[in-house]
C-alpha cells in the first residue's frame, strides 16, 4: 500500500545516507593515514636539511680556520728558511753544518710547497658547493694513508696508522675538504717530528 511504499522510500534514503557516510568516513581515515605519512616524510626532510645546514656552516668555519693556520705555518717556516739562508750567507756554518742547513732549508721549502698546494686546492674548493655525504671510515682512511706516503717528511718520521674498530658510524662531511684538512694536520705533525706520528 501507499504507506508501506513511503516507509520503504524513507528506509532506502536512510540506507543511502548511511552508506555514503560510511564511505566518507573510510575516505577520511585513508586521508588521515596519508597525511600522517606525508607529515613524517616532511619531518625527516626538515631534519636532513637542518643537519646539512649545520654541516655547511661547520665546513665554512673549518675552511677559515684552515686558511689562518696554514698562513701562520707558512709565515713561520719562511722565517726559519730565511734565517738559515742569512746565517749561511754570513759564513756561520762549517762545511758539515752547511750540508745539514741546506737539507733543513730544502725540507722547509718542500713543506711550504705542500702548504701552498693545500691552499690552492682549498681556493678551488671555494668555487664549488660543499658535497656533504656519508663517508665510510675504513675506505676513507685507507685512501688517506696512501696519500700520506707522498708527503715530504724528515728522515725517520713515519705515520703509525691504527686499525679502526668494526661498526663505527659513517662520517658526514665533504670528503675532499676533510681529506685536505686531515692531510695538512698530519703533514704538520710529520714536519715537527723526526719520529713516529
Amino acid at each position: 500500500d501507499e504507506a508501506s511504499q513511503e516507509l520503504l522510500e524513507v528506509l532506502q534514503h536512510l540506507f543511502a545516507i548511511a552508506l555514503n557516510n560510511a564511505w566518507l568516513f573510510r575516505d577520511l581515515q585513508q586521508q588521515r593515514s596519508e597525511l600522517a605519512l606525508q607529515a613524517e616524510a616532511l619531518r625527516q626532510q626538515a631534519e636532513t636539511l637542518v643537519q646539512l645546514q649545520a654541516a655547511s656552516h661547520l665546513g665554512q668555519a673549518v675552511k677559515g680556520e684552515f686558511v689562518a693556520f696554514a698562513s701562520q705555518e707558512m709565515t713561520r717556516q719562511l722565517s726559519e728558511l730565511l734565517g738559515l739562508l742569512r746565517l749561511g750567507q754570513g759564513g756561520a756554518y762549517s762545511p758539515t753544518e752547511a750540508g745539514h742547513a741546506f737539507e733543513d732549508a730544502f725540507y722547509l721549502g718542500q713543506h711550504m710547497q705542500a702548504l701552498l698546494a693545500d691552499l690552492s686546492a682549498l681556493a678551488q674548493a671555494e668555487g664549488r658547493d660543499l658535497k656533504i655525504t656519508a663517508i665510510p671510515l675504513t675506505p676513507f682512511f685507507g685512501h688517506l694513508a696512501q696519500r700520506l706516503v707522498a708527503l715530504p717528511r724528515k728522515v725517520g718520521a713515519e705515520v703509525s696508522w691504527s686499525a679502526l674498530e668494526e661498526g663505527l658510524p659513517d662520517l658526514v662531511a665533504d670528503p675532499d675538504l676533510l681529506s685536505l684538512v686531515l692531510l695538512h694536520l698530519i703533514h704538520g705533525a710529520l714536519y715537527r717530528s723526526g719520529s713516529t706520528v
